[in-house]
């Protein structure tokens, strides 16, 4: 068996390797690189766009629902009546926190963090399609 393998691999030739093959290679990987890059480009800015647009709207639902529930005079009375919030500092934090509107807050964080993922994967993108030409 050792020696039939022996004879096959003495009787093989050596195959030329064209020249510039490894340039072409590396080439066609940096291609498709930016063709991912350019894909992600796109749906990374139309959801910053989209975000961005429903950022208003929903920061002014947001306001208006702390003014409707009264957490802004809560936070108020921290800077005005400084000594009594901090003499009953556990009923006012409780006090505080069944005035927020935490679903309004919880949308308006979702939003903040797809503007930020997105700003992310625009900045990663932005530099493999305009800061890294190796070829």
């Amino acid at each position: 068996m050792k020696t039939t393998l022996q004879k096959d691999f003495t009787q093989l030739q050596m195959q030329k390797v064209p020249n510039g093959l490894f340039e072409k290679i590396l080439h066609q990987i940096e291609m498709k690189k930016r063709k991912h890059a350019l894909l992600s480009f796109i749906f990374s800015s139309m959801v910053f766009v989209a975000t961005f647009v429903t950022m208003v709207p929903v920061f002014l639902v947001l306001h208006s629902a702390m003014s409707q529930s009264g957490s802004y005079q809560y936070f108020s009375l921290v800077f005005s009546n400084f000594g009594e919030v901090m003499s009953s500092w556990q009923d006012f934090a409780l006090s505080f926190l069944e005035s927020l509107p935490v679903f309004t807050i919880a949308i308006f964080l979702a939003i903040v963090f797809f503007l930020l993922a997105s700003v992310h994967y625009i900045s990663r993108d932005v530099k493999v399609l305009f800061f890294r030409h190796h070829f």
